[in-house]
């Protein structure tokens, strides 16, 4: 009759997959935190033009291109607003955009019936 004594070696396997373990999740953490900045990053990259056109459209037109930049309005002119609608046909500008964007939608959404349709009666090999 033989017996058998616990190795040792299964030990240090235990403590070798739980170090592995605790490494790769440390990289993980690390990997996302940098995927996280990168997307930070280029959040305000998107963002920064939209605040400053919004910025701008609150400021006198003297005070738009000044240096150094200020990126708030010393006194908001919400008048801008009402100014441009008088100054501009915006709403015939708004019209004559959903009537453009109206019809190209009208021919994606043909087009890609027809599409759809012919893909569907497409024999695929497999």
């Amino acid at each position: 009759m033989t017996t058998t004594t616990p190795s040792t070696s299964l030990a240090l396997d235990t403590q070798r997959a739980a170090r592995q373990k605790r490494l790769r999740q440390r990289q993980s953490w690390v990997s996302r935190m940098g995927i996280h900045l990168i997307l930070l990053l280029l959040s305000v990259m998107a963002l920064v033009p939209v605040l400053w056109m919004i910025s701008s459209s609150l400021k006198a037109s003297t005070e738009i291109f000044v240096t150094p930049i200020e990126w708030l309005p010393r006194t908001p002119r919400w008048g801008n607003y009402t100014e441009a609608f008088n100054r501009a046909p915006i709403m015939l500008y708004f019209w004559n955009t959903m009537i453009v964007c109206g019809f190209s939608v009208l021919g994606v959404l043909i087009s890609s019936s027809l599409v759809a349709f012919s893909f569907s009666r497409l024999q695929w090999p497999g």
